[in-house]
């Protein structure tokens, strides 16, 4: 599902798909990883690739 995005050449793409992710909160991080790994979320910019 690209709709219609190019790759850029920067953090901000999937290093699968090369597509640019999905800009999401820190709260969807939280409630998508593990307990034992949530303590590693840090920060407020996170990206999703949702094209995989």
């Amino acid at each position: 599902m690209n709709m219609g995005k190019r790759p850029t050449e920067n953090n901000k793409t999937c290093p699968i798909c090369h597509i640019q992710g999905e800009s999401v909160g820190k709260v969807t991080v939280e409630h998508l990883v593990t307990d034992p790994n949530r303590v590693a979320v840090v920060g407020d910019h996170y990206r999703i690739c949702i094209n995989v």
